[in-house]
Protein backbone atom coordinates (compact mmCIF):
# COMPACT_ATOMS: atom_id res chain seq x y z
CA UNK A 1 0.00 0.00 0.00
CA UNK A 2 1.46 3.35 -1.03
CA UNK A 3 1.79 6.36 1.24
CA UNK A 4 -0.99 8.04 -0.73
CA UNK A 5 -3.30 5.07 -0.14
CA UNK A 6 -2.57 5.12 3.59
CA UNK A 7 -3.19 8.87 3.80
CA UNK A 8 -6.42 8.56 1.85
CA UNK A 9 -7.58 5.72 4.08
CA UNK A 10 -6.88 7.83 7.16
CA UNK A 11 -8.66 10.91 5.76
CA UNK A 12 -11.62 8.90 4.55
CA UNK A 13 -12.17 6.94 7.75
CA UNK A 14 -15.55 5.33 8.42
CA UNK A 15 -16.97 8.31 10.33
CA UNK A 16 -15.41 11.00 8.16
CA UNK A 17 -17.79 13.42 6.38
CA UNK A 18 -15.37 13.35 3.43
CA UNK A 19 -15.94 9.60 3.11
CA UNK A 20 -19.62 10.18 2.50
CA UNK A 21 -18.75 12.58 -0.33
CA UNK A 22 -16.54 10.09 -2.12
CA UNK A 23 -18.34 6.88 -1.17
CA UNK A 24 -22.05 7.61 -0.78
CA UNK A 25 -24.08 5.01 1.05
CA UNK A 26 -26.90 3.68 -1.11
CA UNK A 27 -30.37 4.43 0.21
CA UNK A 28 -32.30 1.15 0.33
CA UNK A 29 -35.64 2.98 0.41
CA UNK A 30 -35.18 4.48 -3.04
CA UNK A 31 -36.23 2.45 -6.05
CA UNK A 32 -34.14 2.72 -9.21
CA UNK A 33 -35.71 4.70 -12.05
CA UNK A 34 -37.05 2.93 -15.11
CA UNK A 35 -35.71 3.49 -18.60
CA UNK A 36 -37.87 6.36 -19.91
CA UNK A 37 -40.77 5.36 -22.18
CA UNK A 38 -39.53 7.51 -25.07
CA UNK A 39 -36.13 5.83 -24.92
CA UNK A 40 -37.78 2.40 -24.71
CA UNK A 41 -39.76 3.29 -27.84
CA UNK A 42 -36.61 4.38 -29.68
CA UNK A 43 -34.79 1.18 -28.67
CA UNK A 44 -37.70 -1.24 -29.14
CA UNK A 45 -35.71 -3.16 -31.78
CA UNK A 46 -32.76 -3.50 -29.37
CA UNK A 47 -34.08 -5.13 -26.17
CA UNK A 48 -30.56 -6.03 -25.01
CA UNK A 49 -29.69 -2.31 -24.89
CA UNK A 50 -32.77 -1.59 -22.80
CA UNK A 51 -31.77 -4.39 -20.41
CA UNK A 52 -28.23 -3.03 -20.12
CA UNK A 53 -29.52 0.49 -19.48
CA UNK A 54 -31.88 -0.80 -16.80
CA UNK A 55 -29.03 -2.74 -15.17
CA UNK A 56 -26.96 0.44 -14.96
CA UNK A 57 -29.89 2.39 -13.54
CA UNK A 58 -30.44 -0.35 -10.96
CA UNK A 59 -26.79 -0.20 -9.97
CA UNK A 60 -26.80 3.55 -9.37
CA UNK A 61 -30.40 3.97 -8.31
Amino acid sequence: MSIFDRMLKRVLGQSSPARRLYYPVPNPTLTPPQVPAKLRELLKDYPEHIERLQAVLNEFG
